[in-house]
C-alpha cells in the first residue's frame, strides 16, 4: 500500500565508532558530571550502544548526580548494557510457568 507519509526506503545508520561517541558525549555536556577522564571511560565502554542510547546515558548519568551530586558512569553502563543484553537474549519473552511477558 503507497500511502503518503510512510517510508519507502530503509537505511542502516551503522553505530558510531569511540570517536563519534566521544564527540558526542562532549557535545552533550557530559564533562560536567564525569569530567574529561570519565567520558573518555565512558566512550570507551559503550562500543555498542547507537546515538539514542548515548542519549538516555547522559539523562541517566545527569539523573543521578542532580540527586546525589555524583555518579558512577561504570555502573550506569553496566545497568543499561545488561538491559541491552536481554533483547540480544530475548530473555524479554514469557517466563516459564509465571503466566506474564517482559524483561525479567
Amino acid at each position: 500500500m503507497n500511502r503518503a507519509g510512510r517510508f519507502d526506503r530503509a537505511y542502516e545508520i551503522p553505530l558510531p565508532d569511540e570517536a563519534l561517541r566521544l564527540q558526542y558525549l562532549r557535545q552533550r555536556g557530559f564533562t560536567v558530571f564525569a569530567g574529561e577522564e570519565g567520558t573518555i571511560e565512558a566512550a570507551r565502554l559503550t562500543d555498542t550502544f547507537s546515538l539514542a542510547q548515548l542519549g538516555e546515558l547522559y539523562v541517566s548519568v545527569a539523573l543521578e548526580w542532580h540527586q546525589n551530586g555524583q555518579t558512577d558512569i561504570v555502573k550506569v553502563i553496566q545497568s543499561m548494557r545488561g538491559e541491552l543484553d536481554k533483547s540480544h537474549k530475548h530473555t524479554w519473552l514469557a517466563q516459564p510457568g509465571k503466566g506474564r511477558a517482559g524483561f525479567y
